[in-house]
C-alpha cells in the first residue's frame, strides 16, 4: 500500500514536471568595456548559469531589427526547464553577484518568458494551419496528420479536433490515414 502510495506521488510529480514549459531568459546587452566584461563577468554569469540548470542558445550572433527599435549589440538567450527554475536562477546569491560585477562593464536588460509546453507546439499548429491554405502549411499538416496517426490506438482529444475540422481539405487527412 506504501508503495503504491509513493509510486503515484513520483508519478504524478513527473506528469506536473512534464506539463510545466520550457522557460527562457533574455538578455540584450550593450559592452561598455569588453576587456573586464570578457575576464570578469563572463566567468561568472557563465558558472551561475550553468549551474542553475541553464542552456546557452544563442550567444552573440547578428542580430536583425524586422520592427520597432534595433535590438541591442549583444544578445543572450538561455533555455531552462521551466520558469521555476529560471526564478530559481534569478534568486540564487551567485547570479546577483554575477550581475553586480556585469553591470560594471555593460548595460543589460534582462528578463524571462514562459515558453510554449509540449501540450500547446502538437495541438495549436493545426488549427493555424488550417486557416492558411499555403503549400508549405500544407506539407506540413500532412506531416504532422501522418505522424499523429501513425501510432495506433485509440484517437486522442486532438485527433477527434481536428476530426471535426471542416475548414479545409488536408484536415480530413486524420481520418483518411
Amino acid at each position: 500500500m506504501v508503495t503504491s502510495a509513493a509510486l503515484g506521488a513520483a508519478t504524478s510529480e513527473t506528469i506536473h514536471a512534464q506539463a510545466m514549459p520550457p522557460a527562457y531568459n533574455i538578455a540584450e546587452i550593450t559592452i561598455k568595456d569588453q576587456d573586464g566584461y570578457n575576464k570578469e563577468y563572463l566567468p561568472l554569469i557563465t558558472k551561475a548559469t550553468t549551474d542553475g540548470g541553464g542552456r546557452f542558445i544563442v550567444r552573440r550572433g547578428k542580430t536583425i531589427s524586422y520592427g520597432g527599435g534595433a535590438p541591442a549589440p549583444r544578445v543572450v538567450v538561455v533555455q531552462f526547464e521551466n520558469l521555476v527554475k529560471l526564478q530559481a536562477l534569478y534568486n540564487s546569491a551567485l547570479y546577483r553577484d554575477a550581475i553586480a560585477v556585469g553591470d560594471k562593464y555593460a548595460a543589460q536588460r534582462i528578463f524571462g518568458v514562459e515558453g510554449v509546453s509540449p501540450q500547446t507546439a502538437l495541438a495549436k499548429p493545426f488549427q493555424d494551419d488550417c486557416n492558411n491554405g499555403s503549400a508549405a502549411l500544407l506539407d506540413q499538416v500532412r506531416l504532422r496528420s501522418g505522424l499523429l496517426r501513425a501510432r495506433r490506438g485509440p484517437k486522442t482529444d486532438l485527433d477527434r479536433r481536428h476530426d471535426a475540422c471542416h475548414c479545409c481539405g488536408p484536415c480530413q487527412l486524420m481520418g483518411a490515414l
